[in-house]
């Protein structure tokens, strides 16, 4: 018994020595001008990182992250990723980290793993769109979501409707899981349940060996060889967040056959999806396990109205590889493949209306009256949506660790404008 003791002790030393040494080796640095705290309806307060163009004022455009992962989903590699094609191009960049992240704070009594996809909908994504409006002045945000990110983004249509999105842009986001039932992997699931932490701190401790390895699986949807060069072992340690396991377990649900339902069933966002009217760009990977290519066209096809577009990347397509999920966002040639239709996407729907921000709260009241108005078939059965209120704190964001000239962050704390 002691030397099983002294076995356990001495393993988990090792594990602490093991961390240590990786979060040194692989330590990033945010490049963000600047770090928003937003407060939730709920009390919940997340951060939305701030990436701003050279003039310091543009379109504003929410970037959702994955499952997986961070903010920095829009951040790697350097100089490389969606944030910086956008802020050339003059847009104003905001990342947002849902709760659960560790940059999360829960109010007193919750545990910052407790959190759920109805959290996320009803009470993160609405804080940070009427946040963003009322420090940007513009009635209206571009929304680009990736995996998990951009079910969100349909998902808020269907309980919001399209009015606060000038555009929406989705990587690789799932519309439904018809006709493709994936595998339920309940023992990770259930260790993810039993202790969070533990396994937040074995998925990224993994990532060396997970890059050696370059595992060909439905579980890790990776396209190795299109990876940009600097997407290494230390970019996955540091874009590797996994979500709250009631996240986990939901998504895993609806892609093993049960129904996309939210709010207790009151939400039917699998039938909603064929109202979805915000112009938007669908762009998916010929080589993703977790979108059939004829389910994504059909959803492509359902959609109302003619203000959208389709890409399938591949090679037959004309296109650097046929892309899997994840590099979706991490190509060697995304930016070229991914990010510039985005860019051009967004360039065609102009936000250019800009209002006070007394009249934002009026506007998301219509929004909501005019919501609740057409709910007359199964997409929408739902009580009325909750008020969004967001009371926000800005904080500097770190010294960042690039040779590139940018904007220095911010270093004073401060309300937002009134």
């Amino acid at each position: 018994m002691i030397a099983l003791l002294i076995v356990l002790i001495l393993l988990a030393a090792a594990a602490v020595v093991y961390w240590v040494l990786l979060s040194r080796a692989y330590a990033q640095v945010s490049r963000a001008d600047e770090v928003h705290e937003v407060k939730t309806s709920d009390l919940w307060t997340i951060c939305l990182y701030r990436y701003m163009p050279e003039n310091g004022d543009g379109e504003p455009v929410l970037l959702c992250h994955s499952a997986l992962a961070n903010h920095f989903n829009f951040a790697l590699p350097d100089e490389n990723a969606l944030v910086d094609v956008l802020t050339k191009q003059g847009y104003d960049c905001w990342a947002i980290e849902l709760r659960g992240a560790k940059s999360s704070i829960p109010p007193y009594g919750r545990r910052r793993w407790a959190a759920t996809m109805d959290d996320y909908l009803l009470r993160d994504l609405p804080a940070a769109i009427e946040y963003i409006q009322k420090v940007t002045r513009y009635a209206k945000v571009h929304c680009v979501g990736h995996s998990m990110g951009g079910m969100l983004l349909y998902a808020y249509q269907v309980a919001y409707g399209p009015n606060q999105i000038a555009s929406a842009a989705t990587l690789g986001a799932p519309p439904g899981f018809e006709g493709k039932g994936l595998h339920n992997p309940k023992i990770l699931l259930a260790f993810h349940a039993l202790c969070p932490p533990v396994f937040y701190y074995v998925l990224r401790g993994l990532t060396p060996l997970l890059c050696k390895v370059r595992p060909k699986s439905r579980f890790v949807p990776v396209n190795w060889d299109n990876l940009h060069p600097e997407i290494d072992a230390g970019a996955f340690f540091n874009v590797l967040e996994p979500a709250p396991p009631t996240v986990a377990k939901a998504l895993c649900s609806w892609g093993t056959g049960e129904e996309w339902h939210m709010q207790d069933g009151e939400i039917d966002v699998a039938a909603g999806l064929k109202t979805l009217r915000a112009p938007l760009l669908a762009l998916f990977g010929a080589a993703d396990p977790l979108i059939p290519g004829s389910r994504a066209e059909s959803f492509f096809k359902d959609l109302p109205g003619k203000d959208k577009k389709y890409l399938m990347l591949s090679e037959r397509n004309g296109h650097a590889a046929d892309y899997n999920h994840v590099d979706l966002a991490f190509g060697r040639e995304s930016v070229k493949d991914v990010f510039e239709p985005i860019v051009e996407w967004i360039k065609q729907h102009p936000c250019l209306e800009q209002v006070k921000p007394a009249d934002l709260v009026e506007k998301a009241e219509d929004s909501m009256r005019a919501v609740a108005a057409e709910q007359k078939g199964p997409a929408r059965k739902r009580r009325a949506a909750p008020k969004k209120k967001a009371a926000a704190k800005k904080k500097p964001a770190a010294k960042k660790k690039t040779t590139a000239k940018r904007k220095p962050a911010a270093k004073d704390r401060a309300n937002p404008p009134e």
